[in-house]
């Protein structure tokens, strides 16, 4: 590749002058050197055909469209996204048939976030010169790119038996760009007497009275992709009312963990736990601390294990990490974030898909607390109140890198995809050289030579979700209390403590014949390498990965240039505002505020035998009612404003963006 190939003929000085750029000049260098042609396109475009609003209206840009300038409708940044794509080139074309009085229904999808619409292939000429009336769509035909849609269809549209029709939408900083592949599939039926045929297999059937009663279907009913709901809107065939046995419809939840290591009062607990635990640590081993841990759940220096904390503000990255899950997953029914009693200052906990659980509700009766080993909150998930049978475990540092459904983890059926490492062998990276197993992965081994008498490498999986069923982990520890409780019995993580979703979940499903290997699209990237910063400007560019992590072992000793640009790259990867996160001005009204004294106030009732700051006044609050940004619903209302007497400054719940 030609960028990979100009960075690495660079010298060390003009690595270092480049990292220093604006981080899109950055883009705009990475994008001329790879793709000098494209860039010239659009420079082109945009010179000699200025941007028009549509004839509606509405306003649009030059944009990329893959790998070529399209003129793109831009609409505002907190309401682009896969699905808000996929609703409005869905009401686009559902809307314009129904105007011109074509027939049309709409055919569930099983897979993927494009909609199918049928036609008969009567009313062919009709449908589309209903479409070409509308301004800014492009069409394409099975096998060719993308056109124009033109206002008097020509011959090759009226033969075809599939054509793809779309709108491109941008936002209005022109970071995130969606197209074909939320596109709106239209399928031109054959008419047989009183019945229609499918031009192509579908998931439910290829045979459809040609005229019958009226029956509409939900969103989550005709798309995989979309959330549950309950308002039938869409107009569809009776056959199409039932969802075939391949259907992907159960619920599945989302729990990652989360800690502000930057709050002074977690430091001074998780020290003095230290301190009990081994002694002082001293200041000339901090810094490479991390470059002796190993995937399978290592420690680094001798007493201090599980120091995965250091120099690392997880604010952001959990920040980043819900929107990516708002953008590309919206088909997770509840998202549960377990905290050792904090709460960022962005975080709205009155969201009624979010649950916030603390240490002290989940282990309060297992564990020593306070507790800073993570391996011991993963033995205890499965005791979360109200958890779907299967949930995805999302670390603090990975995100979703692209849209993604249910089958992307888990059977049709509901069975795990798990992710099963390489065969055991010699230079495996991850083992120490020359020091044969490390004690976790001897533990893990342990457990399954007991168990399945089988000889399995259960090193743990870093930077990927994790497919997990509830009853699977409960059975785990059911097996092996002993285990368990003496991982449950450090505070600080133990070189022999293993972990039960990344190392022992995975092989352990397997071979107990509920969960099947999978693969998964997936990059790591760490900021601290001289390639960086071209590995995370491929990464935006091509947006082509399932799942991507970012190492978060960045000490004192890496200097803010790996910082700068981690952060940078995340909110340029997920411009978009999740609803999860309070407005402007109540975020700034929680800054003066740790996340230790946040929790106090926010979470209700409050917990708290950790000792905590001064308590916080906050205002009552009227009841008024808020609207969800995507669907449009009746939100939960918030319940404090500032109707008392108190300065801004203390109002710390507000209004959700949007």
């Amino acid at each position: 590749m030609l960028a990979s190939r100009c960075f690495a003929y660079l010298t060390a000085a003009t690595h270092r002058r480049y990292t220093l750029l604006p981080f899109h000049r950055q883009t705009a260098l990475f994008r001329l050197t790879r793709r000098p042609g494209q860039a010239a396109r659009c420079w082109l475009g945009r010179r000699l055909r200025p941007a028009r609003p549509t004839a509606a209206g509405l306003p649009r840009r030059w944009s990329v469209l893959d790998g070529r300038p399209v003129m793109a409708v831009v609409v505002d940044d907190d309401t682009i996204s896969p699905l808000n794509a996929h609703r409005r080139n869905l009401h686009l074309v559902t809307d314009a048939l129904a105007r011109a009085g074509v027939d049309h229904f709409v055919i569930p999808t099983a897979s993927g976030f494009s909609s199918r619409v049928g036609v008969p292939a009567g009313e062919r000429t009709a449908a589309l010169r209903a479409l070409g009336r509308l301004d800014g769509l492009a069409v394409a035909r099975a096998g060719h790119r993308y056109r124009r849609l033109p206002a008097r269809p020509d011959w090759r549209l009226r033969r075809t038996p599939v054509i793809r029709v779309f709108q491109p939408v941008t936002g209005v900083n022109g970071q995130l760009t969606y197209g074909g592949q939320a596109a709106c599939e239209i399928e031109f039926w054959t008419v047989d007497g009183d019945r229609l045929h499918a031009p192509r297999s579908n998931d439910v059937t290829a045979v459809v009275p040609a005229r019958s009663a009226p029956v509409r279907l939900t969103e989550a009913e005709a798309c995989c992709f979309a959330p549950e709901d309950r308002i039938a809107r869409h107009v569809t065939r009776t056959p199409f009312t039932r969802r075939p046995a391949t259907w992907p419809d159960f619920p599945v939840d989302l729990v990652c963990c989360w800690t502000d290591p930057t709050d002074p009062r977690w430091r001074s607990r998780r020290q003095r736990a230290m301190a009990r635990t081994a002694g002082p640590v001293p200041a000339a081993r901090r810094a490479d601390r991390h470059r002796h841990r190993d995937g399978a759940g290592g420690a680094g220096p001798a007493g201090h294990a599980g120091d995965e904390w250091i120099g690392w503000d997880g604010t952001e990255e959990l920040r980043h990490l819900l929107r990516s899950v708002h953008l590309h997953a919206p088909w997770i029914r509840r998202i549960f974030l377990i905290t050792a009693d904090q709460v960022p200052g962005w975080l709205d906990v009155n969201d009624p898909q979010l649950t916030v659980v603390d240490h002290r509700d989940l282990l309060g009766g297992y564990a020593v607390l306070p507790t800073f080993n993570p391996y011991a909150v993963e033995s205890a998930v499965h005791e979360i109140d109200g958890l779907a049978e299967r949930f995805l475990y999302l670390p603090g540092n990975v995100f979703l890198g692209r849209p993604v459904d249910r089958t992307t983890f888990f059977e049709p059926n509901g069975i795990p995809k798990v992710l099963l490492g390489p065969p055991p062998g010699p230079g495996r990276a991850g083992r120490r050289a020359g020091s044969g197993d490390t004690p976790a992965v001897a533990a893990a081994r342990r457990v399954f030579a007991d168990q399945f008498d089988r000889l399995v490498d259960p090193g743990a999986q870093v930077g990927v979700p994790l497919p997990v069923r509830r009853s699977t982990l409960a059975e785990i520890c059911t097996s092996i209390p002993e285990v368990v409780a003496r991982i449950r019995g450090h505070q600080i993580r133990h070189p022999d403590d293993v972990s039960l979703i990344r190392s022992l979940h995975p092989h352990w499903s397997y071979l107990r014949g509920t969960a099947v290997p999978g693969s998964l699209r997936r990059h790591r990237v760490d900021p601290a390498t001289p390639d960086a910063a071209l590995r995370l400007h491929r990464l935006l560019d091509r947006r082509d990965a399932d799942a991507f992590g970012l190492d978060t072992e960045l000490t004192n000793a890496v200097d803010s240039v790996a910082r700068r640009l981690r952060v940078e790259f995340l909110s340029r990867y997920f411009p978009t505002r999740s609803p999860y996160e309070v407005d402007a001005e109540t975020a700034a009204a929680r800054a003066p505020f740790t996340a230790t004294e946040l929790a106090q106030r926010l979470l209700r009732p409050p917990v708290g035998r950790f000792p905590v700051g001064p308590q916080l006044r906050l205002a009552a609050a009227p009841q008024q009612q808020t609207r969800h940004r995507d669907t449009g619903y009746p939100a939960q209302p918030d319940p404090l404003s500032a109707a008392d007497p108190v300065p801004a400054t203390e109002v710390l719940v507000g209004h959700r963006c949007g």
